[in-house]
């Protein structure tokens, strides 16, 4: 009876620990993790960037918002790391709305592509400041302001 006890106790806590997420991994690990894989998407997509020469911009950034979206971050990230994908997602359309405008001699309005870049951008920023913070590097190349494929813009414009 002891040993049945026993042994059911241990399967309690075997549960418990898997449920808490306790892998051995610590949150900072996890954390680190998630920025590596993050970092590697981010390369790869920006090497398939070059390669092609960036002259797909929706295509490329729906395959980054894609890639980034497939990237499961540790709690502490899932609220900065959702509005990323959620806003790539908004950027990619508004791209892809400004590739099939007709062809017009009027210049469009860029607002709707400057403001969803600075939403991109302040999601990417608060991802490298939870890493700046937690002691890990990255470069996720916030400062750049576009995903893989875009021509930066400054806010000023």
């Amino acid at each position: 009876m002891k040993l049945l006890a026993a042994a059911l106790a241990s399967i309690v806590i075997a549960l418990i620990v898997v449920a808490c997420g306790g892998e051995g991994v610590s949150s900072q690990e996890k954390l680190a993790k998630y920025f590596q894989e993050f970092e590697r998407v981010e390369a790869e997509l920006k090497e398939q960037a070059e390669f092609s020469g960036g002259f797909d911009a929706p295509r490329l950034n729906a395959d980054f918002q894609s890639a980034i979206a497939g990237v499961s971050p540790p709690g502490e990230a899932q609220v900065l790391h959702d509005e990323l994908v959620d806003a790539l997602e908004v950027y990619t359309q508004v791209l892809q709305d400004f590739a099939d405008r007709p062809q017009s001699p009027d210049f469009p309005d860029l607002n709707p592509l400057k403001k969803i870049q600075e939403r991109v951008i302040a999601a990417c920023d608060g991802l490298e400041e939870l890493a700046t913070q937690r002691g890990i590097e990255v470069h996720l190349g916030c400062a750049s302001s576009s995903p893989p494929g875009a021509k930066p813009t400054s806010p000023a414009e």
